[in-house]
């Protein structure tokens, strides 16, 4: 007999002796939601961000991109919602863009110098954006 018919043959006979249940991963037991409330009673300062900021801008999200991106969610066991991720994302890359500018103009008023470098790496964070997935969400 080969290896294959082996475990045909037994995985087969111990599938008919062993009733078992499909178990949802997506559902949590009473106890875990309790020792989640009891051990994380507030939302985290992310949470917070994402929920501020998604109730303020509303983003679509592609049905592909929001399944991705709450699959991450429910792994991370985080009460939010893709758009909300988003618009914190959006928000923060503005805001880390606007800083670089305003820092570059600064280096600017202080040494009467121009530097071509600092705007570049300020400004970097945009080209690493429109080489994500998302990037139809953002334009």
């Amino acid at each position: 007999m080969k290896i294959d018919e082996i475990f045909k043959k037994y995985g087969k006979k111990l599938d008919s002796e062993i009733k078992t249940e499909a178990i949802d991963v997506g559902e949590f037991s009473t106890e875990y939601l309790q020792f989640k409330k009891d051990m994380m009673p507030s939302l985290s300062r992310y949470e917070k961000l994402c929920k501020g900021l998604g109730s303020i801008i509303k983003l679509d999200v592609s049905k592909k991109d929001e399944i991705k991106i709450q699959k991450n969610l429910d792994a991370a066991h985080l009460e939010v919602m893709p758009s909300q991720v988003l618009a914190l994302a959006l928000v923060s890359m503005l805001l880390m863009f606007f800083i670089g500018i305003l820092i570059t103009a600064l280096v600017y008023f202080a040494t009467e110098t121009f530097s071509l470098m600092l705007l570049f790496l300020s400004s970097s964070n945009l080209f690493n954006i429109a080489s994500s997935p998302l990037e139809k969400n953002i334009k």
